[in-house]
């Protein structure tokens, strides 16, 4: 077939399987095309999904935070050892060595 007669017969049978090429056409747009297309969402699902994971882990160290708190408010020797451990504070007249094990 010539191309003339080729582009014919696409433009015919588009014009009488109008509704069902709309309705593919359609599909495509939403699948791919359209800035709320299946791949945006599912893109979106998985940033909210690694969000919502972000949150847990921070909830769990604000809640290991206010158990440290906790334990040394009110107690100056917890207070010491806690300051002396975790922020490598020393005494005024003393030397601190650190050690890798």
């Amino acid at each position: 077939m010539r191309l003339k007669e080729r582009f014919l017969t696409i433009t015919q049978y588009i014009r009488r399987h109008m509704f069902s090429s709309l309705v593919v056409a359609a599909g495509i747009w939403l699948a791919f095309l359209s800035e709320h297309s299946l791949v945006s969402i599912l893109k979106l699902e998985r940033e909210k999904n690694r969000m919502q994971q972000e949150i847990v882990s921070f909830k769990d160290s604000i809640s290991h935070f206010e158990r440290s708190i906790e334990e040394v408010s009110g107690q100056s020797d917890e207070m010491e050892h806690f300051a002396r451990e975790k922020l490598l504070m020393k005494a005024p007249d003393e030397d601190v060595f650190l050690i890798d094990e």
